[in-house]
């Protein structure tokens, strides 16, 4: 099975989701020629220019010199911008009815979040450009994203993250119109800061933003962004600026995983289900996967947003089933974990498991064994708790076998946050499932 890894919760992308821009040229044309101009340009914006309208790192400063492309850089549909906008209800419906046709962003960010941990730095730095159905559309929309980060400002916008104050301040002389505003977020113990300058040329609307680990004011660095991304999409509207987007590193493709053959158990069937869950709970992404020491393998990740789970409040929720060739080899599986469980190298194996998958590290690690659930065959299960940049986050495995199957839950979520009744209740939901499809 692959290594699990956290979602960085906080980067919970509370950029104003489509965003973009446009403005006045230079050259030898004539400003009312450059208008004439610019104004055909923007009846026939080409998706493809949306990706080399945002800015290369060479024009946002000396500053995000060391800075890494993020590799969530790419177009975003209207579903992966519903899933970026500060309003958690906002749906690809609502987008869609707003006029938003297309989005690009590129981002550039710090993996290790080394700003986070010694708290003071830049964390990510980024700028966007989405077009929109015509300039009232992409008026109104801008005018909605301003109005739903106030009014959302003491609000939980995502699992453990609190947008805790919202200030706007004034850009002017920037295309048709601008907004601009600094936030403050809260994730547990941690706090983070967010400015953002966002504009409106026609219908398109453009934005830049930074994120901080300190309340350092940036306001003038982020508006000269903003006015350099003005500039570089004007160019691409004239013609002035051509080329390719700039490369994003492609995580590797997962390969097509075809399921056990008939009259093989459905693996599917037998991982936690929506129906286990409550309401507004949804599948972000499910399927086959490879793994080489098993017949077949199959993963399902659940987006939770804000829904409770009962008392509880994760962050995090995946159920996987794994097929083995025979009822030992998926027992084997089961005593080893029994043994690792006693090891006193547990904590230091959990630890780069974990630092491996989110990518930055976790200390002063504690991990306790979980008690027998009897449900299937065996289970197993550890619960461990970890400091990481983000605060004290708490981890619940949970391994069940039934015959030659075996059923694995993890759960992810703030310290506190968690009942582990909960994720009882929830293993003993995906037991039922394996046992009824064996």
């Amino acid at each position: 099975m692959k290594t699990l890894s956290l979602g960085i919760a906080f980067l919970f992308v509370i950029c104003l989701a489509a965003l973009s821009a446009c403005g006045g040229g230079e050259g030898e044309l004539t400003e009312r020629e450059v208008g004439d101009e610019l104004e055909l340009a923007l009846q026939s914006v080409k998706e493809n220019d949306l990706a080399i309208m945002v800015l290369p790192q060479e024009d946002l400063g000396e500053e995000f010199a060391d800075l890494q492309i993020d590799d969530d850089s790419a177009f975003k549909n209207n579903e992966e911008a519903a899933d970026e906008t500060i309003d958690p209800d906002d749906t690809a419906g609502d987008l869609e009815r707003a006029g938003r046709l297309n989005g690009y962003e590129l981002l550039y960010s710090d993996p290790s979040l080394s700003a986070l941990e010694a708290g003071v730095g830049i964390i990510e730095v980024g700028t966007e450009v989405d077009l929109f159905r015509d300039a009232g559309t992409a008026s109104d929309h801008l005018a909605k994203q301003i109005g739903d980060w106030q009014q959302l400002e003491g609000e939980e916008v995502e699992a453990g993250v609190t947008l805790e104050k919202v200030e706007t301040f004034a850009v002017g002389g920037l295309a048709d119109e601008a907004v601009a505003l600094r936030a403050r977020g809260g994730f547990g113990d941690v706090q983070f800061y967010e400015t953002v300058v966002a504009f409106r040329l026609d219908r398109l609307v453009g934005a830049a933003y930074a994120y901080r680990a300190d309340d350092a004011n940036v306001n003038s660095q982020i508006e000269a962004i903003a006015r350099a991304l003005e500039r570089r999409i004007e160019g691409v509207l004239l013609g002035d600026i051509g080329g390719v987007p700039v490369p994003v590193p492609q995580a590797g493709e997962e390969p097509t995983v075809a399921p056990p053959s008939e009259g093989g158990p459905d693996l599917a069937a037998m991982a936690l289900s929506l129906d286990d869950l409550p309401g507004g709970v949804s599948i972000d992404h499910e399927g086959y996967v490879e793994d080489e020491d098993t017949v077949a393998s199959y993963e399902r990740e659940f987006d939770l947003g804000l829904v409770r789970i009962r008392s509880s409040q994760f962050m995090g929720l995946q159920s996987n089933v794994d097929l083995y060739e025979n009822a030992a080899e998926a027992s084997l599986f089961v005593r080893t974990l029994e043994v690792l469980l006693t090891s006193e190298a547990l904590p230091e194996f959990v630890a780069s498991n974990f630092s491996e998958g989110a990518g930055f590290e976790a200390s002063n690690v504690q991990v306790e064994p979980v008690p027998a659930l009897g449900v299937g065959d065996d289970s197993a299960g550890l619960r461990a708790s970890f400091d990481t940049p983000l605060g004290q986050v708490e981890g619940t495995f949970i391994w069940i076998r039934v015959d030659r199957v075996l059923g694995s839950l993890w759960v992810m979520g703030l310290a506190g946050n968690v009942d582990p009744a909960d994720v009882a209740s929830l293993a003993e939901a995906m037991a039922a499932r394996m046992v009824e499809e064996a």
